[in-house]
């Protein structure tokens, strides 16, 4: 057992069946065309002139196109839209992979596409979004290119499901959607959306629509949209507030966070179990959440001491050595100190949504690779906490989302409340033993600084990589 109670984790068996390595129908390009969205930026109600409107592309953030408001605080960007099509005969995929792609003789129904180093028996199996096993074959595999039908594909619901291969020590997920009579939007890959069909079920592929919208203007705080796919006609006009820097008294620097909607959990299937079923969540209302964790010399600035481990490190450094129960004495204070009730610490749900802005991957900034450029970890810190704001900051402007100390939230810890939690505003559960605290520490390695990592502990608990990070509530 581990010297610290919240790293008792669930086992990652039951997990992997979530891996989205990236959407299995192959596509090709049929046509493309454009669409002009207009955007309107406002502040309290009146336009903002020459504020730099720009598109980005939702996945790679890769910038599209730009424009400037003009005096009616009113900008034009005009947008190319690629369309897909199914590709009746999939790519060859590289070796130990699989590819799952519409069977073109038989509507309904899929195919895997899969390529063997050694014969042998292989399973193929098909979960649901909760991990229940729904379908289930197994085939004899020939080295090289096999193809095999998708067990079960054509009798399943509408709805999200993932495909898992498992040859020998290899396991492969890719995600399956089947859209039945009315269609809808399902799933939770964006590039994947439900179009209208008759019956029997079929798979869809959508255009590629999706951008983010980011919006500069002198004076006002940047502000980057969540994806909107500009293919729906209800999204070409659209509305941005900006607002200004938010600081506080005591030097606290705050980025507003628009209310929204997104996807909570392990999206990427490699986590622990509590970390599921991936679950829609919308929050309802706007926030202000710290920029930086809250540092030491903040502080001492409201409680008069400095409880630190790592004092010496100075006073941008963040505080640690401070148990839940003694986070929530400081937000007590600092309310008294402004004369008001905004400041708490951030739900769990509302942590993952601003430290995810927008992403689905397991990082904010993507995968692994990049850790160094924005976290400390321990192989990077010197196996001790830094000042706050050395590494790049998520796309909301936040820093030290991954690393550095872990950060307590409001919630108390259950492992199974993904299971029921509400799908608006979710407050966590009612009682508890041990409070969560959420986006790893300079102690832990990488794996455990993911997005949806929940680490907990004794609300009285305290160490030298435990410190939190502040919500303000919006007036």
């Amino acid at each position: 057992m581990s010297q610290h109670a919240y790293t008792r984790r669930f086992k990652r068996c039951g997990a992997t069946f979530l891996l989205l390595l990236g959407l299995a129908l192959l596509p090709r390009v049929a046509s493309a065309q454009t669409y002009e969205v207009e955007f309107t930026v406002v502040h309290d109600g009146a336009a903002v002139e020459g504020a730099k409107v720009v598109a980005l592309h939702a996945e790679t953030i890769e910038r599209v196109d730009s424009a400037y408001t003009d005096a009616s605080g009113k900008a034009v960007l005009v947008l190319g839209i690629t369309n897909v099509v199914r590709e009746d005969e999939p790519g060859v995929p590289e070796a130990g992979e699989m590819s799952v792609y519409p069977n073109p003789a038989a509507p309904g129904q899929a195919r895997a596409r899969i390529e063997a180093s050694t014969s042998r028996e292989a399973d193929l199996v098909v979960y649901d979004v909760l991990g229940r096993e729904v379908a289930r074959t197994r085939a004899f595999l020939h080295v090289g290119i096999n193809d095999v039908a998708v067990p079960g594909a054509g009798g399943l619901a509408a709805g999200m499901y993932f495909v898992q291969f498992r040859f020998g020590g290899t396991l492969r997920t890719h995600p399956l959607v089947v859209v039945g009579d009315g269609g809808g939007a399902v799933g939770v890959v964006s590039s994947v959306v439900a179009q209208p069909s008759a019956s029997p079920a079929t798979l869809a592929v959508a255009a590629q629509a999706e951008y983010r919208f980011e919006v500069s203007a002198e004076g006002f705080d940047p502000y980057l949209s969540l994806p909107v796919d500009v293919a729906l006609p209800d999204r070409r006009q659209l509305t941005i507030e900006v607002f200004e820097p938010f600081v506080n008294s005591i030097g606290m620097a705050f980025a507003r966070i628009p209310a929204g909607t997104f996807l909570m959990g392990d999206i990427q299937g490699v986590g622990y179990g509590d970390e599921l079923p991936v679950h829609e969540v919308t929050l309802t209302k706007d926030f202000y959440i710290g920029k930086y964790e809250v540092t030491q010399a903040q502080w001492e600035a409201v409680m008069g001491n400095n409880p630190s481990w790592f004092s010496s490190c100075g006073g941008d450094c963040p505080v640690e050595w401070v148990s839940w129960e003694e986070a929530q004495a400081f937000v007590e204070a600092l309310n008294a100190l402004e004369g008001t009730t905004a400041y708490r610490l951030p739900t769990e749900a509302e942590w993952e949504y601003a430290a995810r802005a927008g992403t689905t991957t397991s990082y904010a900034f993507g995968d692994e690779s990049r850790v160094d450029d924005y976290a400390w970890t321990r192989d990077n810190s010197g196996r001790r906490t830094q000042p706050v704001g050395q590494k790049k900051p998520n796309l909301w402007g936040l820093y030290d989302i991954h690393g550095n100390v872990f950060e307590w939230v409001q919630d108390w810890y259950k492992s199974d409340y993904y299971l029921f939690s509400p799908p608006v505003d979710p407050p966590g559960p009612d009682v508890g033993a041990e409070r969560v605290m959420r986006g790893g520490s300079w102690f832990y390695n990488a794996y455990d600084l993911r997005v949806a990592n929940r680490g907990r502990a004794a609300p009285d608990y305290r160490t030298n990589h435990i410190g939190f990070r502040l919500v303000r509530s919006v007036d």
